[in-house]
Parts: structure tokens; sequence; C-alpha cells
């Protein structure tokens, strides 16, 4: 099973790996699964107002499933939150790898958003 490392901090983005298995990171999996593609918005507007220990924490999310090969950039756009001021944004789409890790339960649950 593919899953982020069950210790203090993720040793990329210095984000406790707690909130990536019980946050972002499943809510991530979830919109993959659900939606076809994510973004940095979407996933942002599906956690609500999380009390992050790093600013980065979406992107860390991102590049750990991209590591993982679960995911692959799909095309850009410009972000619609306000504090982004229109910048570009990569829309990410699940690999072949994640959906057969889905296809044979070996992609963590990713059931409701957390």
């Amino acid at each position: 099973m593919i899953c982020p490392p069950y210790h203090e901090h993720d040793g990329q983005t210095g984000v406790p790996a707690a909130h990536l298995v019980d946050g972002p990171y499943r809510a991530a999996l979830y919109l993959l699964d659900r939606d076809g593609t994510c973004t940095a918005d979407k996933l942002d507007a599906t956690l609500g107002e999380l009390d992050v220990a790093h600013p980065n924490h979406v992107g860390g999310v991102f590049a750990r499933l991209r590591n993982q090969r679960l995911i692959e950039i799909a095309g850009y756009q410009q972000s619609t939150r306000p504090q982004r001021r229109g910048g570009i944004q990569a829309v990410w789409r699940p690999t072949p790898l994640f959906r057969h890790l889905k296809a044979t339960g070996q992609l963590p649950e990713v059931g409701e958003a957390a």
C-alpha cells in the first residue's frame, strides 16, 4: 500500500505526517477518485479553513502524490482564490498506477473527504 510515512514530520514538506494522512492527503485522493482531476483551489475549498503547520501544505500533498507516481499534470488554469491573484495552478489527474491501486484495493481508503 502506498501512503505517507507515519513518523512525526514528513521529510519533504515539514508538515506533520498525521495531517497528510487525516486531512489534505486523504481529501486529495477522494477528489481525484470522485472527480478525475484536482487543483489546489478545489482541495482548499474541500478542506475549508485548516489550522495547518505550513503555508505550502496543499502543495506538499500534490508533491507527495506526484513523487508516488499517483498523479500527473493534465494542464494548467488560473486560480480563483483571491490570495493567489489569478496565479497559474496545475490541474492534476490520476495516473494508471492510481487506477490500478484503486482497482486492486491497495490505495488508501478514500471514503469521505476529511
